[in-house]
């Protein structure tokens, strides 16, 4: 449930931004449909394997991470209680 009101809140952000030349030109990042293509995103791609690697799921991996999950300004919490 938390994951869909993000997704709405980040389609609404998405669908609010206008290029205003080419230069203004950012990539706008993805809406998912599912958890699991967001989570895909993060971790190194499976390849033939049936499973993620074991250290992409621990988040030990140095490839991958939420790191690789693109936010906007207005999706980041800006709060004095935010850890930095």
């Amino acid at each position: 449930m938390v994951f869909a009101a993000c997704m709405k809140f980040r389609s609404s952000i998405v669908s609010q931004m206008q290029l205003t030349d080419d230069k203004s030109i950012r990539q706008q990042p993805k809406v998912y449909s599912h958890l699991t293509d967001a989570i895909n995103d993060t971790l190194c791609p499976k390849g033939k394997e049936k499973y993620h690697n074991k250290a992409c799921l621990n988040r030990k991996c140095k490839e991958c991470g939420v790191h690789k999950l693109q936010t906007l300004a207005e999706e980041e919490d800006q709060g004095p209680n935010t850890p930095h």
